[in-house]
């Protein structure tokens, strides 16, 4: 495949069912080049972006991997705008509720990425060496489908977690609030809210995505010196997601070929199951399923030192025993202002302790979209990625 091919339209676009009535989703799964000699790759985007973040810039890590011999599969999973503004008006499920303990973290793992991965396998054989790279919560997904074994029946042994594992950890910005409940007085006050929006207007989408009223009133009340000039460079969508979710990327150390015109679709609606649960495991500080307790003390014990009756189904997703017949690499962005480096920091030394194979790779400077979009990305992180899969 040819750099020019890259960045063109997909070899095969495969439509993905997911869920049951009435929560089905149809995803997006897309094939870039034919059997290559060095297998089949899967790439994960982030919470509220689109598989296009692998695509820019001059074809990005797309281009990069398909040069090296890798036939490319990109899957916009239910964060992907493609998928979350294409959800009916009328809420699956019948409530706003319902839908969202339905659009969880819990449920790409359950659902999107054996789906996917089940669709690739199936058109490559059971031969095939197949590696998958997670980004950001895209990570974060594959790390709980890996610790439950959802992925096992489909031989997978390379994986990449690009910032984040099993382990949330935030920047204080982010933290803070997390531990003020911005998202659960949001949903209170406006219960139809069905998910956040960086952008000013929802485009041509059947649902309206609004800036809730408790959201714009906490971003009112938050130290604007903090966030980047929504008059500047990167305008008004990078200082809504630097409000929502941290400052992505510093616009002067991405790739000069990267433009505003093509950041911005990248860009959709976070869906507000998803941020919940992000909120919930950002105030426990590791991955549990939805709705399981988030205000605790890792270490509590009961009156009689033993640990509470809940802690299994509590920390069922934290069981290192199927990451050991795995390869891991982790990426870890220094200077990201999502996730702290702590997050990565903290999953390299439980797979260590556990006996896993893991290689960390740390970028000093690097926030977290530069690993993909950065001026040095090509030449820095990209073989590291290549070294990974």
């Amino acid at each position: 495949m040819d750099a020019a091919h890259a960045i063109d339209d997909a070899d095969e676009t495969i439509p993905v069912a997911v869920g049951t009535r009435p929560f089905e989703l149809t995803l997006r799964l897309r094939r870039y080049g034919a059997r290559g000699r060095a297998g089949a790759v899967l790439l994960l985007h982030g919470a509220n972006t689109s598989s296009e973040t692998f695509r820019q810039p001059g074809g990005g890590l797309v281009r990069y991997l398909a040069e090296r011999g890798f036939q490319v599969w990109l899957l916009d999973w239910r964060g992907s705008p493609h998928v979350v503004e294409a959800l009916p008006r009328k809420w699956l499920g019948g409530s706003a509720i319902e839908e969202i303990r339905h659009y969880t973290v819990d449920d790409v793992a359950r659902e999107d990425l054996p789906g996917a991965v089940r669709e690739i396998r199936a058109r490559i054989g059971p031969g095939e060496r197949l590696s998958i790279l997670g980004h950001c919560v895209g990570a974060g997904s594959l790390a709980i489908a890996i610790a439950e074994g959802r992925l096992e029946p489909f031989d997978v042994k390379r994986v990449v977690l690009s910032t984040l594992g099993l382990f949330y950890e935030v920047p204080w910005s982010g933290w803070i609030k997390a531990e003020d409940f911005v998202l659960e007085r949001v949903l209170h006050n406006a219960p139809e809210c069905g998910g956040v929006s960086p952008r000013s207007a929802a485009g041509r989408v059947p649902r309206a995505w609004p800036w809730p009223h408790d959201l714009e009133r906490a971003e009112e009340h938050w130290p604007q010196a903090w966030l980047p000039d929504g008059g500047g460079r990167g305008g008004e969508l990078l200082h809504r997601l630097a409000f929502m979710i941290g400052q992505p990327y510093a616009p002067e150390r991405l790739d000069p070929r990267l433009r505003e015109a093509e950041i911005e679709p990248i860009f959709g609606p976070l869906h507000m199951g998803l941020y919940l649960h992000l909120g919930q495991m950002v105030r426990r500080g590791f991955a549990a399923p939805f709705d399981a307790p988030d205000v605790i003390d890792r270490t509590r014990l009961d009156g009689a030192g033993r640990r509470p009756a809940s802690a299994g189904a509590l920390q069922r997703y934290l069981d290192p025993r199927r990451f050991r017949g795995l390869e891991t690499t982790l990426l870890c962005a220094a200077a990201n202002q999502v996730w702290h480096r702590d997050a990565v920091d903290l999953m390299y030394e439980w797979l260590r302790n556990a006996g896993a194979l893991t290689v960390k790779r740390v970028f000093p400077g690097y926030n977290i979209q530069e690993l993909l979009w950065g001026a040095r990305a090509e030449r820095e992180v990209y073989p590291e990625i290549l070294r990974g899969l």
